[in-house]
């Protein structure tokens, strides 16, 4: 172990072929090459949350055997892996194993493995997204759901909406999300199903690359539909084509529209799911606006999960050394320095 310093090589040493995804926002496979440029400093891990990089590491000797751990590993301040934190890391898992690391555990292995301070268990959609494209990236079978499921979403079934199981329906948006059947299906249906479908699609198509014509055909029928307001959770489905002007500007318009705890969910979501949007100048002053009008803890909390994306933190330091805000943005940007002055 004194002689290995990164999870490159900690798990390019194990024998074992291994990958790595990223559930730290939208779920996706990261490549062994951003990896190692994080390691040695050359950037910073490029989607931090709470100032932690969330992977799924997983590894095999045959890959429809494989092995995965969810890890929650700390960043420094220039976003790459804290060193101490990941010799500890790697530490207690040799520990445990030893130098096999597909070995099945005993239980005494199993309890030390479980007191790993880095270990996390994601929740249930980021699990079924993590799942649905690790086995679509590898040839793996699908889940059990999804053939209902791919009957449901190309028009080929009338099963009730309440028997489709969450891994089935990521598993057909990642796998069939580029069907025509099933493009068609969720243009003419997904704003009318009942809300907790409308919710668990939504959330499923947050972790899949949305096709630029769907997600034009969706907000203009949202944006037609005048009697009623947009359920927030429309926005999460446009979490990969955040950048668009359509989008940026479908952004823009849903937050100057709503009010109360609405309006606190959609600054969560964006801050969390739609970061990409805020990189136009102008989608990134009106939030701040906006967010400024929210009580003195959330816009603290969202501006100290901004600022540590690489993209976004430059134009976060900005705002605090611009004297150009209206008086409540002003206000909340005085109470954050004087916050931040006091913990240093």
């Amino acid at each position: 172990m004194s002689q290995i310093s990164t999870l490159s090589e900690f798990m390019n040493a194990s024998g074992c072929r291994w990958c790595a995804y990223d559930l730290s926002r939208q779920v996706r496979a990261l490549s062994p090459a951003l990896i190692e440029e994080v390691e040695t400093g050359r950037q910073p891990f490029p989607t931090p949350r709470q100032q932690k990089a969330w992977l799924a590491l997983v590894f095999w000797q045959s890959i429809d055997k494989p092995y995965i751990w969810f890890a929650s590993l700390p960043l420094d301040e220039r976003g790459g892996f804290q060193q101490a934190a990941m010799q500890h890391f790697m530490s207690i898992i040799v520990e445990a194993l030893g130098s096999d690391l597909t070995q099945d555990p005993t239980k005494e292995q199993e309890a030390l493995l479980e007191q790993n301070p880095y270990i996390f268990t994601p929740d249930m959609n980021k699990r079924a997204a993590f799942h649905a494209q690790f086995t679509r990236d590898f040839d793996l079978n699908a889940s059990i759901h999804f053939e209902s499921a791919d009957a449901f979403f190309s028009g080929n079934s009338d099963i009730d909406w309440q028997q489709l199981g969450v891994q089935g329906i990521h598993d057909v948006i990642q796998r069939k999300l580029e069907n025509s059947s099933v493009q068609q299906t969720l243009n003419l249906n997904l704003l009318e199903w009942p809300e907790p479908l409308q919710q668990a699609v939504c959330q499923a198509i947050e972790h899949a690359q949305l096709p630029s014509s769907l997600a034009d055909n969706l907000i203009g029928k949202a944006q037609s539909n005048e009697s009623s307001r947009v359920n927030p959770v429309l926005l999460q489905a446009m979490a990969s084509v955040a950048n668009r002007k359509g989008v940026e500007q479908f952004v823009l318009k849903t937050l100057q529209q709503s009010e109360g705890e609405t309006r606190t969910q959609i600054l969560i979501i964006i801050a969390a799911r739609l970061w990409q949007a805020l990189a136009k100048p102008e989608v990134f002053q009106n939030y701040f606006e906006v967010l400024a009008t929210d009580s003195e803890e959330v816009f603290q909390s969202l501006f100290k999960e901004l600022v540590t994306l690489p993209s976004l933190r430059m134009n976060c330091l900005q705002l605090l050394n611009s004297p150009q805000q209206n008086e409540q943005l002003q206000q909340q940007i005085v109470k954050l320095i004087t916050n931040m002055k006091g913990r240093s």
